[in-house]
This record gives C-alpha cells, sequence and structure tokens, in this order.
C-alpha cells in the first residue's frame, strides 16, 4: 500500500508541475481576448557595447535575452536600434491596428499608436518608453542622481538612424565610424517635469560603453483555449484521486 501511495503521490506531483509550467509559459496580455494579435516590449536585463555595424548581432542579443525568461510566449524578436544601413522602424517594425503590451500584461501602446513618430507635441505626447524587463522586473536607474536609464537605439524620434545636424553631421547609429562615439537617447522615466520622451533625447557615449537594448516582437496571438489541457489535468487529477481511493481501500 506505501508503494501505491508513493506513486499517487509522484505522479500528482507530475501533473502538477506539467500543469504549472504550462500556466507560467505565457504572460496573457490583460483583458485582449483569445486568438487577438499583440506585439510585446521589453528593456534587456542585461547591457552590451554598440561597436558593431551589423543590426543582426542587436537582434540576436535581444533574441537570447528573450530565451532567459521561461514567462515569455514564442516569438521573433528584433531591437529597436538603428545601424549604418538598417533603420530602427525597419527593423522592428510597428504593425498598426494591433496594441503592444509590456512583460506584465499590461497595454503600452494602443493599436493607433506608433511608436515612431516626429517630435511630440504637447497635444500627442509619445509618453515613456517601456521599463520593464523580459521577467517582467523593472530596469532598476543606471544613474542614481537622474533615475535615468540608459539604451542603446541610435535612432530618432522616426526610428531612422541618429545623424547630428549640420554641419557635420555625424552619423551616430550604431556601430558608426564616428571615432569612438556610439548614441545612447532613452530616458523612459516620469521626471518631476513631467513625462519624459522615449525617443529622441540624445545622450552620446562611447560605443564602448554598455547599455540595455530594447526588443519587440513580432505579431503573437493570444492563445485559443482547447478542450483544454487544464480540462485534461483536472480529469487527471480526478482520476488519480479515484484510483488512489480505491487502491487505499483494497
Amino acid at each position: 500500500m506505501r508503494k501505491s501511495i508513493a506513486v499517487l503521490i509522484a505522479t500528482l506531483l507530475a501533473v502538477t508541475l506539467s500543469v504549472t509550467q504550462l500556466m507560467a509559459a505565457v504572460i496573457p496580455p490583460i483583458g485582449l481576448a483569445p486568438g487577438s494579435q499583440y506585439e510585446l516590449v521589453f528593456v534587456t536585463d542585461a547591457t552590451r557595447n554598440a561597436t558593431s555595424p551589423n543590426i543582426a548581432d542587436y537582434n540576436a542579443f535581444v533574441t537570447a535575452q528573450a530565451t532567459l525568461s521561461p514567462l515569455l510566449p514564442l516569438a521573433t524578436w528584433h531591437a529597436i536600434a538603428s545601424s549604418q544601413t538598417v533603420n530602427a522602424r525597419d527593423n522592428a517594425p510597428r504593425i498598426l491596428g494591433i496594441p503592444i503590451y509590456d512583460t506584465q500584461g499590461l497595454l503600452f501602446r494602443l493599436p493607433s499608436a506608433d511608436i515612431y513618430t516626429s517630435p511630440p507635441n504637447l497635444e500627442s505626447p509619445k509618453g515613456p518608453g517601456p521599463r520593464l524587463n523580459q521577467y517582467g522586473e523593472v530596469i532598476p536607474p543606471d544613474d542614481p542622481y537622474n533615475s535615468d536609464v540608459y539604451v542603446w537605439t541610435g535612432s530618432n524620434y522616426s526610428g531612422t538612424k541618429f545623424t547630428t545636424l549640420p554641419p557635420f553631421n555625424e552619423d551616430n547609429s550604431l556601430g558608426s565610424t564616428v571615432p569612438a562615439y556610439g548614441y545612447d537617447d532613452l530616458r523612459s522615466i516620469v521626471s518631476v517635469a513631467g513625462v519624459e520622451e522615449w525617443l529622441g533625447l540624445p545622450h552620446i557615449d562611447l560605443q564602448t560603453e554598455l547599455h540595455h537594448l530594447y526588443a519587440l516582437s513580432a505579431p503573437i496571438a493570444v492563445p485559443v483555449p482547447e478542450p483544454s489541457t487544464l480540462v485534461l489535468a483536472a480529469f487527471g487529477f480526478a482520476g488519480l484521486a479515484v484510483w488512489g481511493w480505491r487502491r487505499l481501500r483494497a
């Protein structure tokens, strides 16, 4: 009988674990119906330099960061970043008509809201950038004195590579040829003066310095409940309970 009880307990634990893993595999956007599409955005927990001129290196970096989190759904990931030859708006396209969510399942941008626009005015502020990493945690400030979080983007408001104004016209995209300089433009904070913008605030740094990157997913579909794995698991629990009860009475 002891062996039967041990088998029952082990089986129940196995089913419990599989159900828990299933539930943890997705961060469902709050209020979004099953089958709906959305994009997901986060700031990488880790940092890297901006010395590479190859946009694929930054895409690989954000993808590797995403794979570290068991909470994220499977998706194709792109860095919101501009190199010398590829603009952020093309590398990480914003699909209008579907919303963007953060890694706590909260709405980040409405379906009609672009993330690549000209400099905002008082009537249509772009608002802050995402502050959550791939684990759903808030990124701590890089500068404890002003709460800034620095993120490599190499991009203007419009999602095109950043170039300084004449007469110099220096290319400050990621991996640029400007001696020793890259471009970091995120200060996605709520300051004393109000909400600061998340693209277009220049902060020129050495390309060898280490900063975070933004990751934006390709469209993801909210899972549609099937004759569900959770329901089947519930039947499994019930069956195991009946089986265990009968074995114990035998």
